[in-house]
């Protein structure tokens, strides 16, 4: 067993955390020990990413005292909306939640409630089978969180936001029309 260290990490702190290359995830797959815990012995590791459901946001012009306000109000309305977010993207089949970890797998993509930096354990929201995914793309260009748009065989397509560092080979991994490496 190949234990793999992450960045800036010395490897005698009590905080760090390894990263274990068990024949699970391919070289250059940088995948949170606590979300190995789920790949099955028949499939490997592709592709993780941290991610965010997009959230309704107040788009207007206005005095920049006023502002405070307007966040605040946006934040509330976001808190009060993320039970109903999880339920209806549940009941189509695609979990989705306000914070989220998703791993790409060989067969499957699974998806976790969790934050990045976040001290609660991760909550699994559930899995959709990889033949679901007709393909994946970037839409549009960025520099921050990216948008991937992940079209189902059935005609959906879902967007969510995908940290920019992984959601180039994130998107690669789970599109079909993407030749394999």
């Amino acid at each position: 067993m190949v234990s793999i260290m992450p960045r800036g990490c010395d490897g005698n702190s009590a905080r760090h955390s390894t990263w274990q290359d068990q024949g699970m995830a391919p070289r250059g797959v940088e995948v949170p020990a606590r979300f190995l815990s789920v790949v099955r012995a028949e499939e490997k590791a592709v592709a993780f990413t941290w991610a965010l459901a997009p959230g309704r946001r107040t788009n207007t012009n206005t005095f920049v005292a006023i502002w405070p306000f307007i966040y605040a109000f946006d934040l509330l309305r976001s808190r009060r909306d993320r039970p109903k977010l999880r339920e209806v993207t549940a009941a189509a089949g695609f979990p989705l939640d306000r914070k989220m970890a998703m791993l790409a797998t060989t067969q499957r993509l699974v998806i976790w409630s969790a934050a990045q930096r976040g001290v609660k354990k991760p909550a699994l929201l559930g899995e959709v089978a990889r033949d679901w995914i007709f393909s994946a793309r970037l839409p549009y260009v960025g520099g921050g969180w990216r948008v991937v748009e992940i079209r189902l065989i059935d005609g959906r397509a879902i967007r969510f936001y995908a940290d920019r560092h992984h959601a180039d080979k994130f998107a690669a991994a789970l599109d079909r029309n993407e030749k394999a490496e």
